[in-house]
């Protein structure tokens, strides 16, 4: 029988420790990610089997998703980064004569929403002449808070004719949307 080295057998130990170390590690970290989250969504109903919803995602960060879902299936999905934090969030709505395509503008880009093939496609500018041919349908943006609340946060959509209750990322009010992408 061989003898055991016992330099060998002392790292097989420290890497066996350590190996557990970090996995406990990474478990309570995704833990600690998962309770610092926060998720809050608003669904714009486009027909009985279709939804588009507008998501806004607070952690270490804060970023903003829309979704698209046909027969309560996640057809389409996109997120963006938001760089400064609640004010830059949230924007308008807009859908073509025919109702098949839908436009949500954000920040950092836009998204024709093709209704019939279930997809999304990032824009960096709407024309005058196409938002000219467009009907607005109303603003996704934050429910505003007073700084000192201690309630949560909540993403609203405000239909078109009403006024929206707080500062949104880019409003309804612009003819024309240059220079989102950069």
């Amino acid at each position: 029988m061989k003898d055991v080295d016992p330099r060998r057998s002392l790292m097989l130990k420290l890497l066996l420790s350590v190996s557990i170390l970090f996995v406990i590690t990474m478990v309570l970290l995704m833990a600690i990610f998962s309770y610092i989250t926060d998720d809050k969504t608003t669904t714009f109903h486009i027909n009985e089997h279709t939804d588009l919803n507008y998501s806004v995602v607070w952690g270490w960060g804060m970023s903003q998703r829309i979704t698209l879902d046909i027969n309560g299936r996640t057809v389409a999905a996109k997120t963006q980064e938001v760089f400064k934090k609640p004010y830059w969030s949230g924007g308008p709505l807009f859908a073509d004569k025919h109702r098949s395509h839908y436009y949500v503008v954000l920040r950092y880009g836009a998204y024709d929403i093709d209704i019939d093939k279930g997809t999304m496609t990032l824009l960096c500018m709407l024309s005058a002449n196409l938002v000219g041919d467009l009907e607005y349908l109303g603003q996704f943006s934050l429910k505003p808070i007073s700084r000192d609340a201690t309630q949560e946060r909540d993403v609203i959509f405000t239909p078109a004719g009403q006024k929206t209750p707080g500062r949104s990322g880019v409003s309804a009010d612009q003819r024309e949307f240059k220079d989102l992408c950069g």
